[in-house]
Protein backbone atom coordinates (compact mmCIF):
# COMPACT_ATOMS: atom_id res chain seq x y z
CA UNK A 1 0.00 0.00 0.00
CA UNK A 2 2.79 2.76 0.68
CA UNK A 3 4.44 2.08 -2.60
CA UNK A 4 1.30 2.59 -4.24
CA UNK A 5 0.91 5.57 -2.78
CA UNK A 6 4.74 6.22 -2.98
CA UNK A 7 4.19 5.76 -6.60
CA UNK A 8 0.91 7.62 -7.49
CA UNK A 9 2.90 10.79 -5.75
CA UNK A 10 5.79 10.74 -7.69
CA UNK A 11 3.36 10.31 -10.66
CA UNK A 12 1.28 12.87 -9.85
CA UNK A 13 4.45 15.19 -9.02
CA UNK A 14 6.18 14.81 -12.31
CA UNK A 15 6.03 17.50 -14.97
CA UNK A 16 6.12 17.09 -18.69
CA UNK A 17 10.09 17.81 -20.44
CA UNK A 18 10.53 20.66 -22.14
CA UNK A 19 12.76 21.74 -25.30
CA UNK A 20 16.39 23.15 -24.22
CA UNK A 21 16.78 26.74 -24.24
CA UNK A 22 18.73 27.84 -26.90
CA UNK A 23 21.68 29.02 -24.42
CA UNK A 24 22.35 25.52 -24.06
CA UNK A 25 23.09 24.06 -27.77
CA UNK A 26 26.54 24.57 -29.31
CA UNK A 27 26.95 27.89 -31.55
CA UNK A 28 27.54 28.25 -34.96
CA UNK A 29 30.69 26.99 -37.00
CA UNK A 30 33.61 29.61 -37.51
CA UNK A 31 36.15 26.99 -39.22
CA UNK A 32 35.42 29.82 -42.34
CA UNK A 33 37.65 32.29 -40.14
CA UNK A 34 40.55 29.40 -38.76
CA UNK A 35 40.34 28.69 -43.15
CA UNK A 36 41.32 31.96 -43.95
CA UNK A 37 43.89 32.52 -40.93
CA UNK A 38 45.63 29.40 -42.59
CA UNK A 39 45.34 30.72 -46.07
CA UNK A 40 46.44 33.85 -44.91
CA UNK A 41 49.82 32.18 -42.92
CA UNK A 42 50.63 29.73 -45.81
CA UNK A 43 50.22 32.72 -47.91
CA UNK A 44 53.19 34.73 -46.20
CA UNK A 45 55.33 31.43 -45.83
CA UNK A 46 55.22 30.86 -49.87
CA UNK A 47 55.16 34.63 -50.87
CA UNK A 48 57.88 35.57 -53.26
CA UNK A 49 59.79 38.67 -51.79
CA UNK A 50 62.80 39.74 -51.84
CA UNK A 51 65.77 38.44 -49.81
CA UNK A 52 66.06 41.39 -46.90
CA UNK A 53 62.12 40.95 -46.47
CA UNK A 54 62.16 36.98 -46.44
CA UNK A 55 62.84 36.11 -43.36
CA UNK A 56 60.63 38.86 -41.55
CA UNK A 57 57.58 37.49 -44.12
CA UNK A 58 58.34 34.21 -43.67
CA UNK A 59 58.52 34.90 -39.66
CA UNK A 60 55.08 36.58 -39.62
CA UNK A 61 53.52 33.67 -41.26
CA UNK A 62 54.80 31.02 -39.20
CA UNK A 63 53.54 33.18 -36.14
CA UNK A 64 50.04 33.46 -37.72
CA UNK A 65 50.06 29.48 -38.73
CA UNK A 66 51.32 28.74 -34.72
CA UNK A 67 49.02 31.39 -33.22
CA UNK A 68 45.53 31.70 -35.26
CA UNK A 69 43.89 28.87 -34.32
CA UNK A 70 44.37 29.16 -30.42
CA UNK A 71 43.64 32.61 -30.89
CA UNK A 72 40.82 32.59 -33.00
CA UNK A 73 39.25 29.47 -30.77
CA UNK A 74 39.28 31.56 -27.58
CA UNK A 75 37.62 34.22 -29.12
CA UNK A 76 34.58 32.10 -29.51
CA UNK A 77 35.00 30.77 -26.01
CA UNK A 78 36.44 27.06 -27.36
CA UNK A 79 39.17 26.65 -24.87
CA UNK A 80 39.45 22.81 -25.54
CA UNK A 81 39.92 23.30 -28.93
CA UNK A 82 42.41 26.23 -28.59
CA UNK A 83 44.26 23.75 -26.62
CA UNK A 84 44.68 20.76 -28.77
CA UNK A 85 45.33 23.78 -31.39
CA UNK A 86 48.67 24.63 -29.45
CA UNK A 87 50.16 21.19 -31.14
CA UNK A 88 50.77 22.51 -34.22
CA UNK A 89 54.23 23.62 -32.79
CA UNK A 90 55.14 19.92 -31.71
CA UNK A 91 53.61 17.97 -35.06
CA UNK A 92 55.12 20.16 -36.94
CA UNK A 93 57.93 19.33 -35.47
CA UNK A 94 57.68 15.60 -35.58
CA UNK A 95 56.71 16.05 -39.49
CA UNK A 96 59.94 17.92 -40.42
CA UNK A 97 61.87 15.62 -37.80
CA UNK A 98 60.52 12.75 -40.49
CA UNK A 99 60.45 14.37 -43.47
CA UNK A 100 63.96 14.91 -42.77
CA UNK A 101 65.06 11.44 -42.06
CA UNK A 102 63.21 9.86 -45.44
CA UNK A 103 64.40 12.52 -47.15
CA UNK A 104 68.36 11.52 -45.96
CA UNK A 105 67.73 7.59 -46.78
CA UNK A 106 65.51 8.30 -49.68
CA UNK A 107 67.16 11.09 -51.90
CA UNK A 108 71.23 10.95 -52.42
CA UNK A 109 71.69 11.98 -55.57
CA UNK A 110 69.84 15.42 -55.46
CA UNK A 111 70.49 18.27 -53.59
CA UNK A 112 67.39 20.16 -53.47
CA UNK A 113 64.84 17.00 -52.55
CA UNK A 114 66.07 16.87 -48.93
CA UNK A 115 64.94 20.97 -48.63
CA UNK A 116 61.29 19.69 -50.56
CA UNK A 117 61.03 16.61 -48.01
CA UNK A 118 61.70 18.76 -44.93
CA UNK A 119 58.74 20.93 -46.09
CA UNK A 120 56.25 18.36 -47.40
CA UNK A 121 56.75 16.57 -44.07
CA UNK A 122 55.88 19.22 -41.57
CA UNK A 123 52.82 19.84 -44.05
CA UNK A 124 52.20 16.05 -43.59
CA UNK A 125 52.64 16.45 -39.85
CA UNK A 126 50.51 19.58 -38.87
CA UNK A 127 47.90 18.62 -41.09
CA UNK A 128 46.12 16.67 -38.71
CA UNK A 129 46.00 19.49 -35.98
CA UNK A 130 45.37 21.90 -39.18
CA UNK A 131 42.11 19.83 -40.14
CA UNK A 132 40.84 19.23 -36.60
CA UNK A 133 40.78 22.67 -35.88
CA UNK A 134 38.65 23.13 -38.92
CA UNK A 135 35.75 20.43 -37.99
CA UNK A 136 35.86 21.41 -34.00
CA UNK A 137 35.52 25.32 -35.09
CA UNK A 138 32.06 25.58 -32.85
CA UNK A 139 31.29 26.96 -29.97
CA UNK A 140 30.91 24.71 -27.50
CA UNK A 141 27.55 24.23 -25.89
CA UNK A 142 26.69 26.73 -22.48
CA UNK A 143 27.02 23.87 -19.51
CA UNK A 144 23.83 24.50 -17.07
CA UNK A 145 25.94 24.05 -14.46
CA UNK A 146 27.81 27.03 -15.44
CA UNK A 147 25.48 29.42 -14.10
CA UNK A 148 26.31 27.34 -10.41
CA UNK A 149 28.50 29.64 -7.84
CA UNK A 150 31.72 27.92 -7.38
CA UNK A 151 32.10 26.64 -3.89
CA UNK A 152 35.50 25.13 -2.71
CA UNK A 153 35.74 22.64 0.08
CA UNK A 154 37.06 23.76 3.10
CA UNK A 155 41.15 22.59 3.27
CA UNK A 156 42.14 18.86 4.75
CA UNK A 157 44.69 20.11 7.49
CA UNK A 158 44.43 15.77 8.70
CA UNK A 159 47.67 14.19 8.16
CA UNK A 160 50.00 16.56 7.46
CA UNK A 161 52.85 17.26 9.49
CA UNK A 162 56.19 19.39 9.30
CA UNK A 163 58.32 18.42 7.54
CA UNK A 164 62.16 18.58 7.94
CA UNK A 165 64.64 19.22 4.62
CA UNK A 166 67.20 16.50 3.90
CA UNK A 167 71.12 17.56 5.91
CA UNK A 168 73.61 15.71 5.21
CA UNK A 169 72.51 13.28 3.25
CA UNK A 170 70.88 11.78 6.50
CA UNK A 171 66.86 10.71 7.46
Amino acid sequence: MCKALLLAALLLASRPARAQSEEYRPGPWYGWQMILADATAVGLLFMPVSAEAGPVTRGMGMTTFFMSGPIIHMAHRNPRSASVSLARVPMLLVGRFFGNLAGALLCKESPHCDERSRLLGAGIGAAPVVIFDWLTARRPARSIYAAAPLRLPPPRLDGWAFAWPLVGGTF
